[in-house]
């Protein structure tokens, strides 16, 4: 796994740190009352060590950069409060390392994100959209999501918008109370696509629901289910459709919640 070679990496150099800055530390004691320029101009060895010390130093700060992506599990406390000290304190070099660290990400994504970003169509609405709504927000952040990688955090904000959009519609109608309040907890109270149904929204839309929830309950109830591209992909596509089946049929609302 990426993670276990990430871990063995970053306490391998932790541990190469630990030494040399104990050997420093031991040059620093024997020379006690020289100078730290003195002692480079004395000791070529204790000059090597201090560089040594911050290339292993920036290495291990370049590593810990790329942790934020996985959670580190297994470790021992001790271990855990090593990182938590050393993450406090930040190398010179701090800001340059996190730049080469983008640089290196950023290049290797370029041609899947151009290439991602060109399978997207556009939306198109006559419905006026209000961009503080949190429909306008899921949706940038399910494309920017797609386009970047992320394709099960994609699926279940598609998801999200489809139930969002549907639970504003039914608010308007007499099946609003089986969203909130007493008849929400009713075992027998119709689901959000069941009310959909009632309410005769056109089958191409009511199918499109379904399917877009039937995406995000396997990423989030499935053991084992891992999105692809392509999946991702035809979900966003799916969202687009819904929606446009949604606000043509019903003239919608002036703006999006």
């Amino acid at each position: 796994m990426y993670t276990d070679e990430l871990r063995k990496e970053l306490f391998k150099k932790l541990k190469a740190w630990a030494e040399v800055n104990q050997k420093i530390c031991l040059m620093e004691e024997e020379a006690s009352g020289v100078s730290f320029e003195g002692l480079i101009e004395s000791n070529e060895k204790y000059g090597e060590l201090c560089l040594l010390a911050e290339e292993l130093r920036n290495e291990i700060e370049s590593v810990m950069i790329g942790t934020k992506y996985f959670p580190l599990f297994g470790l021992g406390s001790k271990q855990k409060e090593v990182l938590d000290i050393f993450a406090e304190a930040k190398s010179l070099d701090h800001d340059k390392n996190i730049e080469k660290h983008l640089d290196l990400h950023l290049i290797g994504l370029q041609d899947d994100v151009k290439r991602r970003l060109a399978e997207v169509k556009p939306l198109y609405l006559t419905t006026a959209i209000n961009p503080n709504s949190r429909i306008y927000r899921f949706y940038n952040e399910a494309i920017r999501c797609y386009i970047y990688g992320a394709f099960e955090a994609s699926s279940v904000l598609c998801r999200a918008i489809c139930e969002t959009i549907a639970k504003r519609y039914i608010e308007n109608t007499k099946y609003k109370d089986f969203l909130y309040g007493k008849q929400k907890t009713d075992e027998s109270a119709p689901s959000i696509g069941k009310i959909l149904k009632k309410l005769s929204i056109n089958k191409k839309a009511v199918g499109l629901y379904y399917r877009i929830g039937s995406n995000a309950d396997k990423i989030l109830h499935s053991k084992n289910e891992k999105t692809a591209e392509k999946e991702a992909c035809e979900t966003i596509s799916h969202l687009q459709s819904f929606i446009k089946e949604f606000y043509q049929e019903h003239d919608f609302s002036a703006e999006w919640i």
